[in-house]
């Protein structure tokens, strides 16, 4: 058997439906190049098993499946998993709950001739009301885009053609040659900013020419109605918000000469209660600048640590903060 030519990565958590989906639009690829498929699992169960070696059986798939234990959202590493498990000269990073189109390999194939590159594609938004599960399909691309909708994709677009590029880059679609600096920062856990700061990395250190296409969208699909989306990506608890936060600062300093604001509105989101010193969503139009937001942020984080320097890291918590510092330590 030939050797693949492109690795497709693709990290999941408990997404046995929408990982059929997956896998049936992949059976569909034209791509005339072989490929393998990596499923990289954050530790959810072990359904997934079965579930690949039935797609491998019935539409001859390559797929490989690695497992890592569950502790928080590590999505990072789970991609960092596959990487190291590619044989493929191209990677190709998918989500667990997208839906490629049939040219979609072929097409980040493609645009990886010469350069070399970092390349981007889009996302359109499917929102599934509960109960509502089409079939395994390899037609389920064309079965479920025209109910699709545009959520995100000109804000992607605006990114794209602006002085910062990269910052289009979703690691939902997302392609780059195999290469030993193509690998994922695992300091970032928790929801958001990995993806871009994996994309700021190989233009901004290693040089990577990036392109975008605007054309080669891919369906993101979610299990419940869109009113319930913005809770559903960071989730609403103060501890992940503390994750999110934490990557958002922590993409800043690692870039001190980019400029993210752009891309923190969800940031721009998040609000300190001063009574309790925890976090929650408020998904209201935002009142905050991006300057005032990060320097909140910065002074609750830096208090925080203060606070744990100060009384030790076996005391109680104080309102949430320790676990804030325990990222803080972690991610620098």
């Amino acid at each position: 058997m030939k050797s693949p030519e492109v690795s497709v990565i693709v990290p999941v958590y408990r997404q046995h439906m929408s990982l059929g989906w997956l896998l049936a639009a992949l059976s569909a690829q034209d791509c005339r190049e072989p490929f393998e498929i990596l499923v990289c699992d954050d530790g959810s169960f072990a359904g997934h098993v079965s579930q690949l070696e039935h797609a491998a059986s019935r539409w001859g798939l390559d797929v490989r499946y690695v497992w890592q234990a569950r502790e928080g959202h590590r999505v990072s590493r789970s991609r960092n998993n596959g990487i190291h498990l590619a044989r493929g000269r191209l990677l190709v990073f998918l989500d667990g709950d997208m839906v490629p189109p049939p040219d979609f390999l072929s097409r980040h194939l493609q645009a990886h001739a010469g350069s070399r590159r970092l390349v981007s594609g889009t996302r359109r938004w499917v929102f599934l009301p509960q109960g509502d599960q089409p079939a395994a399909d390899p037609d389920i691309y064309a079965m479920l885009l025209p109910v699709s909708e545009v959520v995100d994709q000109w804000d992607q677009f605006r990114l794209a053609c602006s002085s910062q590029p990269w910052l289009a880059c979703l690691g939902c679609n997302l392609s780059v040659p195999r290469a030993n600096e193509a690998m994922f920062d695992e300091m970032f856990t928790g929801w958001g900013f990995e993806d871009r700061e994996f994309a700021c990395r190989m233009v901004l250190r290693h040089n990577y020419e990036h392109r975008h296409l605007p054309t080669l969208s891919a369906l993101h699909v979610v299990p419940a109605p869109r009113e319930q989306w913005a809770a559903s990506r960071t989730g609403s608890s103060h501890e992940q918000i503390v994750q999110y936060l934490a990557g958002w600062l922590r993409i800043q300093e690692l870039f001190p000469e980019a400029d993210f604001s752009p891309v923190s509105q969800i940031a721009r989101c998040c609000v300190l209660d001063k009574r309790t010193g925890r976090w929650q969503m408020d998904t209201s139009t935002p009142t905050r600048s991006f300057a005032q937001a990060a320097q909140e942020t910065r002074a609750w984080w830096e208090e925080g640590r203060s606070h744990h320097e100060r009384i030790g890291p076996d005391a109680a918590e104080d309102g949430g903060r320790h676990l804030a510092v325990s990222h803080s330590a972690g991610g620098r």
